[in-house]
């Protein structure tokens, strides 16, 4: 993943400025899913025509346990900001 993408995603999780949904990437009532973020930081105004995940650099694999930290076991954006910057590597 682009390093540079990387930190802004980062910062955009721990900052505070993001509600956090589960399900959508982003839901009617503006809250996102960590990969919705990540869609909202990476193509501000095009999020919804992207996949995230792969679109960015993001392997299947990982994208799927983000989805599953955010959807299934309510990891807050705080924590899965945590397990990003440890687990997914930079080009």
């Amino acid at each position: 993943m682009n390093g540079e993408l990387k930190a802004k995603w980062l910062e955009a999780l721990r900052s505070g400025r993001y509600k956090q949904g589960r399900k959508y990437l982003r839901d009617k009532n503006n809250q996102f899913c960590c990969l919705g973020v990540l869609c909202d930081v990476g193509a501000p105004g095009q999020w919804y025509s992207f996949s995230c995940g792969s679109d960015f650099g993001i392997s299947r694999g990982h994208s799927d346990m983000i989805i599953m930290m955010n959807d299934t076991y309510g990891l807050s954006f705080e924590k899965m900001a945590d397990w990003i910057e440890e687990n997914i590597k930079e080009d």
